[in-house]
């Protein structure tokens, strides 16, 4: 037993001699590694010139820094790599390299969705230019063949790439378009359709405009409404493009506006007319009835461009109740004289004299002023002031106190000192902002409301200046 002993114990002592002796080699080497890595001069490694074709000591050449991943042999393998995922027949592999393409060519661009308008930015700088058209002259082959995947989600980062580099690579995004229209024949798959409105309409390459024309007069009658929009968004997209087709764009947005039965694309076909014709205001005659009706159907910021184009409509055709009954008092002492019909009226004597006053009279009261169109717009609008939007809220405000009689004001008071109670400080300043100015002319609307205005000691300063500005206006000396 006790030799057993004597053998255990030198057998643990010669262990933890071998363990020293390993951590001492360990310690060395690693210390004459940082040793020659501090004495080398010079990070970068030596290059070597053979016909005129550079050469680093790792034996990568020049033209890996060309492509856009530098000269790091890392690069270039990561370049094989996602070659390799983009041909692979994983989605996973194929999604993984897409998502790795948008992120490498993002930059500063800041593409938030499809149905904005995607360009390349020509402010770009000129080394990240360089390295973008690098990596698009790299991968846009391999990307194209991707166009016929189904998988959702990589068909979308396909058309985002395609997009941004359509200006520098037109030639090669001739090559998709085909690729491109064929899901405007899916008639089972509506998302497919948008998506290739979408992008035929955001690719700004002179060529294919004829098509995204013919795509977009055909999309606009699509069965389904988000085809429809987006073919109405793409008008404003290529009246940006090609100013030149401004007659033929128009025409399709008036076919729009008078064919459209869906709230959702009338309120696209509203901001696109903003944009594109914003004078053109005879355009809207035929369609104006309906556009009231749909305006509490639109979304909010569809509402706020219905009601800045029905707002110029209405100073255009309309006129102002309150701003006729002062024209009218005028009007009733300039003909209070009777007219001169015959020689026997000569003295005034007729009685016709003090009928002519009395019609002008009732014609010169507001509500005989306002047509049957004029109440149709304040009817419809009225229900907007409740808006949770406070830009809807201020439009509609806006055109009241424009277009609706003065006893009919007191409404927009009360919807312009809640929206006021319930925003923020920046919305705050703006909406105080408008009622100075409308409390300059109806000071009788916010006189109901005047603690409203009182100055709190947590106000900034320019928004207590305001608050005394319309308390100025509207406290009378009773």
């Amino acid at each position: 037993m006790e030799r057993l002993r004597g053998r255990s114990a030198s057998t643990m002592k010669g262990l933890k001699d071998f363990g020293r002796g390993l951590k001492e080699k360990m310690r060395n080497r690693a210390s004459s590694t940082s040793n020659s890595a501090a004495s080398t001069p010079s990070a970068s490694p030596s290059v070597a010139q053979n016909n005129g074709v550079s050469y680093n000591n790792n034996g990568f050449g020049s033209a890996a820094a060309s492509i856009g991943f530098g000269s790091d042999p890392a690069s270039a393998t990561e370049e094989r790599q996602r070659k390799q995922q983009l041909s692979s027949k994983s989605t996973h592999e194929q999604l993984e390299a897409m998502r790795w393409l948008i992120t490498e060519t993002g930059g500063k661009k800041a593409y938030t969705n499809m149905s904005q308008q995607i360009s390349v930015s020509s402010t770009a700088g000129a080394a990240g230019g360089a390295e973008d058209t690098s990596i698009a002259d790299t991968f846009l082959p391999s990307v194209v063949k991707l166009l016929a995947t189904k998988h959702p989600e990589i068909k979308r980062l396909v058309y985002i790439f395609l997009v941004r580099h359509a200006e520098s690579k037109p030639d090669d995004t001739l090559m998709a378009v085909n690729e491109i229209q064929k899901g405007l024949n899916d008639s089972n798959n509506a998302q497919a359709r948008v998506l290739s409105v979408r992008v035929l309409s955001s690719i700004r390459v002179q060529d294919i405009v004829p098509i995204t024309f013919v795509v977009i007069k055909s999309a606009v009658f699509d069965p389904n409404a988000l085809v429809r929009k987006a073919a109405v968004v793409g008008l404003a997209k290529l009246y940006s493009f090609n100013r030149d087709m401004e007659e033929d764009l128009f025409e399709i947005l008036l076919k729009v506006f008078d064919s459209e039965p869906s709230p959702l694309v009338m309120g696209s076909a509203c901001e696109v007319f903003n944009t594109m014709c914003p004078e053109r205001l005879d355009a809207v005659h035929w369609s104006y009835r309906k556009l009231c009706k749909m305006l509490v159907d639109m979304d909010e910021w569809s509402q706020v461009a219905a009601l800045n184009l029905l707002h110029r409509y209405a100073r255009a055709n309309f006129v102002d109740p309150n701003k006729g009954k002062t024209q009218g008092t005028k009007q009733v002492s300039m003909e209070s004289s009777p007219k001169v019909e015959s020689v026997d009226n000569f003295y005034g004597d007729d009685d016709s004299s003090s009928k002519i006053v009395e019609d002008s009279e009732v014609s010169s009261r507001p509500e005989n002023l306002i047509t049957e169109d004029h109440r149709l717009l304040l009817r419809c609008t009225w229900p907007l002031l409740q808006s949770r939007n406070s830009a809807v809220v201020m439009a509609t405000v806006a055109l009241q106190f424009d277009f609706a009689p003065s006893y009919e004001h007191h409404r927009c008071g009360k919807a312009l000192m809640f929206c006021m109670r319930s925003t923020r400080s920046a919305s705050e300043y703006v909406i105080l902002h408008s009622v100075a100015s409308f409390a300059h002319k109806y000071p009788e609307v916010f006189a109901p409301h005047f603690t409203g205005f009182f100055v709190r000691a947590s106000d900034p300063l320019h928004v207590k200046c305001l608050k005394l500005n319309v308390l100025t206006e509207i406290i009378a000396e009773d």
